[in-house]
């Protein structure tokens, strides 16, 4: 349900206490208990409060949904944070001249444990040692 509607339905519940409380306050005339007329004027002020709130609802449909990482996200993108704005490219062939080895190449994306199917099969697997 959104916000709005939440809204709605508190007023409605918080006018029929009031409307209740008055009866109870009319039935009694001068004999209302201090407690009734204190109530009265709270849920008066929860009314006025919860109908400014009311009129003053995001103008945007989703602004009630956003989470709090897509607002920090809308205040500060990415692209403007320092780190990573600036960091540096990957060199896009080897420094030398040589053709890439085992040691320029970069490691297996998988990790490699011992005892498991890859385990050993590539020359960059960091455990090449046997396993029995």
């Amino acid at each position: 349900m959104p916000a709005k509607d939440d809204l709605q339905n508190l007023i409605y519940h918080q006018q029929r206490r009031l409307q209740k409380l008055q009866e109870q306050q009319a039935k009694m005339g001068l004999h209302t208990p201090p407690y009734i007329l204190i109530e009265i004027e709270d849920t008066e002020q929860e009314i006025t409060r919860l109908q400014g709130q009311q009129h003053a609802a995001p103008t945007t449909p989703d602004a009630g949904l956003l989470t709090a990482a897509q607002r920090l996200l809308a205040q500060h993108p990415i692209d403007t944070v320092p780190a990573l704005a600036t960091r540096p490219k990957p060199p896009s062939k080897p420094l030398s001249g040589r053709k890439p080895t085992a040691s320029t190449t970069p490691a297996s994306p998988l990790p490699c444990w011992p005892g498991s199917p890859t385990c050993g099969t590539s020359p960059t697997s960091p455990c090449l040692a046997p396993t029995n």
